[in-house]
Formats: C-alpha cells, structure tokens, sequence
C-alpha cells in the first residue's frame, strides 16, 4: 500500500487538492490499489487517525477488530458500501455510505467484534478513519477466515460476485 508520511511533527496536519491528487496516484500504482495518509504520530498513539484513498479494483480482506476497540469512517469523497458479515461469511447487511446525497449516510461507527470490509463503489474513495490505539496488526486486524487471500486472485473474483 502506499503510505504518505504526514506531516504531523508539529501537532497539525491537513488534506488539500494537490496531497488528494498525489494520494489518488499512489493508490492507483500500489499492488492492492490503496493509499494512506497517516495523521497519528505513530503506532502507539492512543487514535489512530488516517485519510484512505482506495480505487475501485481495492479488495480489503473482511475482518473484524477486538471487542472494546471502534472504529469510524468519514467519507470525504465517492461511495463506499460497508458489507457486514455473520460468523459464516453471509452478509448480513450492506451500508452505503455517500457524498453529497442526502438520502444515503457519510458516516459510519462500529464497535469491535464485527466482520466487515469497506468497497469502493466509485473509481475513488477518500475516507476519514479513526480507529482506537495503540495499534498493533497482530492483535488489533483478524481476517476472516472464510475469506480470502490477498494473492488468491480468482478467489477474490469469485468471493466479490458472490457478494455483490
């Protein structure tokens, strides 16, 4: 993934059009075609805090969070459609989250123990994420194990029409 280094040394960071156009281009370029704008000062930061760029060929492996760990999103740019998972792997329900339209939300809040995965629905993504720290990937980022693999191309074709 493409990570863009913030340039919170001084308790202040910030999104603007030319870091959007740089982050949109890294996540096009990146093997699993998504990018980060790290905000947080580090990994053993209390929040986490990052601007998400995915395209729409993104595939987030579903997984779930320890329980008494949340996590947000704040949609800043095109449609992300969250699907929810039961322990089995069955969708159980699908928010779409969208700018500039009224009908639909553009912001979403879970608390830890729930499959999930976020899906760019448009050729761009760009969402606010917040997420309890410290983080440490081990512990804090189960993938489901009825999902799959990040290098199992024709795996995820198929898990993906079968979801949508």
């Amino acid at each position: 993934m493409g990570v863009i280094e913030s340039s919170n040394v001084d308790g202040i960071s910030y999104l603007d059009s030319n870091t959007l156009t740089k982050l949109k281009k890294e996540a096009t370029c990146a093997t699993h075609f998504r990018s980060r704008l790290c905000l947080h000062q580090n990994l053993i930061s209390p929040v986490q805090e990052m601007i998400n760029v995915f395209c729409s060929e993104c595939y987030l492996r579903p997984h779930r969070h320890p329980v008494g760990k949340t996590e947000s999103y704040h949609l800043i740019e095109g449609t992300l459609r969250i699907y929810l998972f039961d322990d089995h792997g069955l969708v159980t329900s699908q928010i779409d989250l969208r700018c500039g339209d009224k009908q639909f939300p553009f912001f979403f809040h879970q608390q830890g123990g729930i499959w999930h995965m976020p899906v760019a629905i448009t050729p761009f993504v760009v969402f606010h994420e917040v997420y309890m720290g410290p983080f440490e990937k081990d512990i804090d980022v189960e993938f489901a194990p009825w999902s799959p693999e990040y290098d199992d191309f024709v795996a995820i074709k198929q898990f993906m029409a079968a979801i949508k």
